[in-house]
């Protein structure tokens, strides 16, 4: 029998009739009275600790499970992209690892990042490029185009420092709802040899630096069977794109999904097994990456800052997009319902895309150009 909150209500009525029947001389059990009084501090008493229990059980159920089988949450992933360092004469420069970057504080919240390798702008050069890490790992070191521009560690004849790209890998750690739509794709995943099997199995790969930091994993995972668009095909042969989430998956994490896929041995001789069926190859890929980009315009309520608005929606429509998966069609309409949801827009057009955008099974969308102006 499933646990039930029992209503003070409903135990303070269940303490006056059986009172009733074992003391005929209390008759005032009205609201106000003494005794209804006493009945009901201890019926809201009793009330609450079920619901106490009713909370702890409920974190506590999924917890232990989780704890049993090992699963515990996917940590917060650091942001990570390349910054271009300019230098203002001719003399070669040393970047030493370690050398901090960050935003300016005066268009947001400061960001701080630090050169992963040492970086040397040699005689001729005026420039050269150098990945960087948040030191804040998480959603908040992802940044715009061209926002990393401060030096925080000072190097003579350096001029200026830039993103050309932006950066999009950071994530936070993985929400409960997310955890558990993943669990229930692991226990899928126990009986392997199938598609969802091989959909969990590559989403089990990352790349990580030097510093042990996640740069990279697979993000969404997509198993196409082509005999069935095309019977001349064997039965045993099937493709899995994945994608990272950002853009440009790599071959490194190709590779890795494809050793998960198939199954490995490790240095010590230790067989881990893999997620496909005797006789089955699956040919891990990345899926076609294809930008999108989209142009709005708003109205925004006077007593907002616009640029901060504005600010805003750039970063929902480009999370939009991004969390598109693969396969995933582009819905006009969401797009106006993410920008709708930020606070002091009072509304938007959106000129293009100029209606939805279908993909194949292969293709994934990464966010384009995006520009909002302000009406």
């Amino acid at each position: 029998m499933a646990f039930t909150i029992t209503p003070a209500e409903t135990r303070t009525q269940s303490m006056t009739d059986n009172f009733t029947g074992e003391c005929q001389s209390v008759t005032d059990f009205l609201p106000g009275s003494k005794i209804r009084t006493k009945f009901e501090t201890i019926a809201v008493e009793m009330e609450s600790q079920d619901l106490s229990f009713y909370t702890a059980a409920r974190k506590a159920i999924p917890s232990g499970i989780y704890q049993a089988f090992g699963f515990s949450q996917i940590p917060a992933v650091v942001a990570t992209g390349y910054v271009t360092f300019t230098k203002q004469s001719t003399p070669s420069v040393t970047i030493p690892a370690g050398t901090k970057v960050s935003t300016d504080s005066k268009i947001g919240i400061k960001k701080v990042y630090m050169t992963s390798a040492e970086l040397i702008i040699g005689v001729g050069q005026t420039s050269a490029s150098v990945q960087v890490f948040c030191l804040a790992a998480g959603a908040i070191g992802n940044t715009e185009i061209n926002t990393i521009t401060v030096m925080e560690t000072w190097i003579s004849n350096i001029y200026s420092v830039t993103n050309a790209a932006a950066f999009r890998s950071g994530s936070d750690i993985e929400n409960e709802n997310d955890r558990r739509l993943r669990f229930q794709s692991y226990v899928s995943s126990l009986a392997r040899g199938t598609i969802t099997a091989v959909e969990y199995a590559a989403k089990l790969a990352t790349i990580v630096d030097t510093n042990g930091n996640v740069v990279e994993r697979v993000t969404y995972s997509k198993v196409v069977e082509p005999y069935l668009t095309d019977n001349a095909l064997p039965v045993g042969l099937y493709d899995c794109f994945i994608f990272n989430g950002e853009s440009n998956t790599s071959s490194d994490l190709v590779a890795r999904a494809q050793t998960i896929i198939n199954g490995y041995e490790d240095q010590f001789g230790n067989k881990t097994p893999g997620y496909v069926a005797a006789g089955v190859i699956c040919t891990v890929k990345k899926a076609t990456e294809v930008a999108i980009s989209v142009t709005a315009s708003i109205a925004v309520d006077p007593t907002y800052d616009a640029e901060a608005v504005r600010t805003e929606v750039v970063a929902a429509i480009t999370r939009y997009v991004q969390l598109l998966g693969v396969s995933e069609n582009y819905i006009q309409a969401k797009t106006i319902e993410v920008i709708m949801s930020i606070a002091g827009v009072k509304n938007c057009t959106v000129t293009l895309p100029t209606a939805d955008m279908s993909q194949s099974i292969s293709m994934v969308f990464i966010p384009g150009t995006i520009t909002v102006t302000v009406q």
